[in-house]
């Protein structure tokens, strides 16, 4: 199952998402790290494993990614970021635990932090 919200720390142009991310006119629903392992493991039957946190960077909500993983992980389904590859020490490591795969984008030739 993917999920994704809304923001990111770079703006590059070559994202195929940026119209979701960069939005200002969006409706969104909020969905609690219990909902969310709660849908994920109903689709198991499906085949569905976990969470794959993308269409943005996962991480501008780390801490509501840090306690959907925990939650995954103590369900027995697998969590998966998608993102650019940006993050502190610190954060990662206490992250790390809790990801079963990471996808990080390749490195761009011209970004623009902010």
């Amino acid at each position: 199952m993917s999920v994704g919200s809304f923001g990111c720390n770079m703006r590059c142009g070559f994202c195929q998402n940026h119209h979701i991310f960069m939005s200002k006119n969006f409706e969104y629903t909020y969905i609690s790290p219990e909902e969310l392992v709660e849908k994920s493991a109903k689709l198991v039957p499906q085949g569905n494993i976990g969470v794959a946190f993308t269409y943005n960077e996962p991480l501008i909500t780390f801490e509501y990614v840090l306690d959907c993983a925990k939650l995954l992980r103590e369900n027995n389904l697998k969590t998966v970021l998608v993102k650019n590859g940006l993050i502190n020490a610190e954060p990662l490591s206490e992250l790390l635990p809790y990801i079963d795969a990471m996808f990080i984008w390749g490195i761009v030739k011209e970004y623009e932090t902010i």
